[in-house]
């Protein structure tokens, strides 16, 4: 598959690597406790039938104590806008991003659209609405 981009390339790291490294466009300075939108600079055109999942960098929660706010963001195939990231600095130190540092992940997904159907039952099952912990394990 062709995935067409502008901006800085998103680059596969290995050969076994599923998702393709986004660099930050600009230097940013995270203080202790702060949110900041890192932009990439990088716009794709994915496929119908596709979307880009991007995905948070280990090492930057690892070693800089950096989470993804929305843990994960979703592009649709009809975005055109540049790929941001929203990252927290949990430490209690500074952090900076450098300018053209990887600060994440893009993975191309197929997906299925549902036809979603207004429904006044549902089908039973064995779970039935139980979730949020509630098979004890």
């Amino acid at each position: 598959m062709e995935l067409n981009f502008k901006g800085t390339e998103p680059q596969y790291m290995s050969l076994g690597a599923a998702g393709a490294d986004l660099e930050a466009l600009h230097e940013e300075v995270l203080l202790p406790n702060e949110q900041v939108m890192i932009d990439t600079g990088t716009a794709v055109e994915i496929p119908e039938g596709y979307f880009g999942l991007c995905c948070p960098r280990s090492s930057l929660c690892n070693k800089k104590g950096l989470h993804m706010v929305n843990s994960l963001g979703i592009i649709d195939s009809d975005y055109r806008g540049t790929m941001r990231f929203v990252y927290k600095n949990t430490s209690d130190e500074e952090v900076i991003i450098q300018k053209g540092e990887r600060i994440g992940q893009l993975i191309i997904i197929p997906f299925v659209k549902a036809n979603l159907v207004k429904a006044d039952t549902l089908g039973d099952t064995i779970r039935g609405e139980g979730g949020f912990g509630s098979t004890n394990k």
